[in-house]
């Protein structure tokens, strides 16, 4: 069964021009709001927020559980999906929550607490947001759920600001996350209609997603642990604004590839788990949409980031231009990684993960070393590690693609 509709002509570069659009303007207002929230706030507050960033990443993490991938290559009941992901989200939540003395303690930093209980309870939105979009994103309906993340955008941009403006601190950003997750969520139940009916062309059973999807968690969750190793490294050997500049490097530094990768993962995924469009094409053009702008952010790091943030975040430019290179490969990593979930080979990613953490790891282990030997230098020296690190995802993640093209004959 054609889920995306006989009548509708070439819908993955429609579905591709429509994530674009919505990546274009969802980082205009993001840049725009980070000009305005990093005049208004303090690299301190920006810390404050990326120190949680490990605790919340893995929660969300857990909480979608690897069914939204599973849903938009498989079909299913959206039922059941809804209401596991609430349900792991709530428990994961309810953890968090019992955690943030400890996690405030760990960092010696006591207004982590109450922003723990705060920013952790978008975990429980989101993991609600999973079985919406994942079906819009199965059904082909990429316009409608382009035009809800815009609204979403918008709703948080001027949640943030007005916040920031008012004078709340760190807490702008925390209610803003929040109170715009809980719109996309109301705005995919909306268009919906009823999320508990069962998903156009769901066959899979549920067992089958939970089997899928259980290893994507744990491919997700290494993933996690990795990133935000780096920031909670970061934290504990430098004060909340080194965490805030190396946070702001890689925010600059990922800013091309979200709009890239994200434009042609929303559409390749459903595209190849049914046999619509090349690999090989995918990648190329995620390539040509990325690099150029990477290229142009490296060269004029410097003067962007004075002209738009001001140069008490010149100091972010040079992370910035360690992490691109790591960014670079980055369409390999995404298209390889679409290709082996679309064949419905989780069990490979996972097995990718087995054989890169712990060369990653041991990177990172070697950098935290350099890092406390010469504090002066350290930061540069994790990000050299990060950059290494994402060469080596994207070698493994190649490798195991091309076995698995080469042995399904494709």
């Amino acid at each position: 069964m054609n889920v995306f509709g006989e009548n509708r002509a070439k819908p993955a570069m429609r579905g591709m021009v429509w994530t674009g659009a919505e990546k274009v303007l969802v980082q205009g207002m993001g840049f725009v709001q980070g000009v305005i929230l990093a005049r208004l706030l303090r690299p301190h507050d920006f810390g404050l927020a990326a120190m949680l960033g490990l605790f919340l990443s893995l929660g969300s993490a857990l909480a979608e559980t690897g069914l939204g991938t599973a849903y938009v290559v498989y079909g299913g009941d959206a039922r059941r999906v809804f209401a596991w992901n609430v349900g792991v989200g709530a428990a994961i939540y309810a953890v968090l929550a019992a955690s943030a003395p400890w996690i405030a303690g760990f960092y010696g930093e006591p207004a982590l607490k109450p922003l723990t209980w705060i920013m952790g309870a978008g975990m429980v939105a989101w993991a609600a947001c999973v079985a919406g979009n994942a079906r819009l994103q199965r059904e082909g309906r990429f316009a409608v759920l382009s035009c809800i993340n815009v609204a979403a955008c918008v709703f948080a941009f001027v949640t943030g600001v007005s916040l920031a403006w008012l004078g709340w601190g760190v807490w702008a950003i925390a209610w803003a996350g929040l109170l715009a997750t809980v719109f996309r969520f109301v705005a995919l139940s909306l268009a919906t209609r009823r999320l508990a009916a069962p998903c156009l062309g769901g066959e899979a059973g549920f067992g089958r997603l939970l089997s899928y999807g259980w290893k994507l968690v744990a491919s997700g969750v290494a993933g996690v642990v990795y990133t935000n190793a780096f920031q909670l490294t970061i934290g504990r050997l430098f004060a909340p604004a080194s965490v805030g500049l190396f946070t702001r490097a890689q925010r600059w530094a990922a800013l091309p590839a979200e709009a890239a990768n994200e434009s042609v993962a929303r559409v390749a995924l459903p595209g190849m788990a049914r046999g619509k469009g090349s690999a090989r094409r995918y990648m190329v053009l995620n390539a040509l949409m990325l690099w150029p702008a990477l290229a142009v952010l490296c060269v004029f790091g410097r003067e962007i980031t004075a002209f738009v943030l001001g140069e008490a975040w010149v100091g972010c430019v040079p992370y910035m231009r360690i992490l691109a290179l790591g960014v670079f490969f980055s369409p390999v990593s995404n298209v390889s990684m679409r290709y082996t979930s679309a064949k419905g080979r989780s069990d490979l990613i996972l097995l990718g993960d087995v054989v890169k953490r712990p060369v990653q790891f041991a990177l990172l282990a070697a950098g935290v070393w350099f890092a406390s030997e010469s504090p002066a230098g350290g930061i540069e020296r994790l990000c050299w590690v990060k950059a290494a690190g994402d060469a080596v995802e994207a070698a493994v993640a190649a490798s195991i693609a091309l076995r698995l093209r080469r042995r399904n004959g494709a």
